[in-house]
């Protein structure tokens, strides 16, 4: 199910009607596929706005909006070269430009991520969500002066940003190369974010078990290791149980279904946006999309218990550095602005 505003009830009708003597109307399609997005109705949207590229490949605006429906449905090889079409019509078009920069860390173009986050940020040098973003994406190439210094910016913006503060506690107390490690300022990040989560995101406390860790405090580093697995465990047990019950649900309804002719009906609304951003991110397992992630999250955790009750520091390679507990990137307020 989706939602409309009156006047966009009132716009489909009309471009509807303009479709029932003109099918191939490129406008009308388009208006009803941008009015399809807004409504977060991405699979229809899509419809539209292809018909309306048919007519016209070089309708820059269909490419936005078609762009932006691939991205929210998780499909980013897709939605990559819609993106382009639009930005080669707007180059300062943030928001699509920011889109694209997520795509291709999802797709593992990190180079590429990385030239895209900076052409953003110096659009909105004052957006700590980009900055924190272009953080993770320099990270894993070895780049971790440049992620630092965009971390520290971004705190300097929002101090707020816990999920920055996580990344930057981590890689000064995990990261392998011994310059860049401080495990004073890991504990004193980590110990912050705990406490402002109530020390219940077992993600964090890992963190701070590594900065422990990285200190030499192997006691304390596994009893909050210890408190991070507990969690994380209930997590997962949680999700079985809601996978047992969807499943049962969905059986039953698809008795029901057989016996009166009708087939289950699939939501158009897309999550593979939140979700592929979550698998590339790293895993946060608080809003773990899946058991089986939450299950991976949890054997990571008890391996890194194993570390610290044997009296060794973690040592983590630049690829998995920056994927420990990433934020999802959020809307700024200029960008959602800007959205289609």
């Amino acid at each position: 199910a989706y939602h409309l505003s009156g006047r966009n009830v009132e716009d489909l009708a009309r471009f509807k009607e303009v479709l029932r003597y003109r099918p191939n109307h490129a406008n009308a399609n388009f208006h009803i596929g941008r009015t399809l997005v807004e409504a977060g109705e991405y699979r229809r949207a899509i419809e539209y706005s292809l018909r309306a590229l048919r007519k016209d490949p070089r309708f820059a605006l269909a490419h936005e909006h078609l762009g932006w429906a691939l991205f929210e449905l998780g499909r980013f090889d897709e939605a990559i070269p819609h993106l382009l079409q639009w930005l080669e019509a707007k180059p300062a078009a943030t928001a699509t430009r920011l889109r694209l920069g997520q795509s291709l860390i999802v797709l593992g173009d990190l180079p590429n991520a990385v030239e895209q986050l900076k052409i953003v940020v110096e659009q909105k040098p004052d957006d700590a969500e980009l900055l924190g973003t272009l953080g993770q994406a320099l990270t894993p190439l070895g780049r971790v002066a440049e992620a630092i210094d965009a971390y520290d910016e971004a705190l300097r913006l929002n101090p707020e940003y816990i999920e920055v503060s996580n990344n930057l506690a981590r890689i000064y107390a995990t990261y392998r190369d011994e310059q860049f490690r401080d495990g004073e300022k890991a504990v004193a990040l980590a110990e912050d974010i705990c406490e402002r989560t109530n020390y219940q995101s077992p993600i964090i406390l890992d963190t701070l078990a590594a900065a422990y860790a990285e200190m030499g405090r192997f006691d304390e580093a596994v009893t909050t290791a210890k408190r991070a697995v507990e969690i994380a465990r209930q997590t997962v047990e949680a999700a079985r149980t809601v996978e047992v019950a969807r499943t049962d649900d969905n059986a039953e309804a698809s008795g029901s279904a057989g016996s009166s002719g009708f087939a289950g009906s699939t939501s158009s609304s897309g999550s593979g946006a939140a979700d592929a951003r979550a698998a590339s991110d790293g895993a946060t397992i608080a809003g773990s999309t899946s058991d089986s992630a939450a299950e991976e999250v949890l054997a990571l955790l008890e391996e890194r218990l194993a570390i610290y009750k044997a009296g060794q520091p973690l040592r983590e390679p630049p690829e998995l550095a920056a994927a420990s507990a990433p934020p999802e990137p959020a809307l700024s307020e200029s960008e959602s602005q800007e959205r289609p």
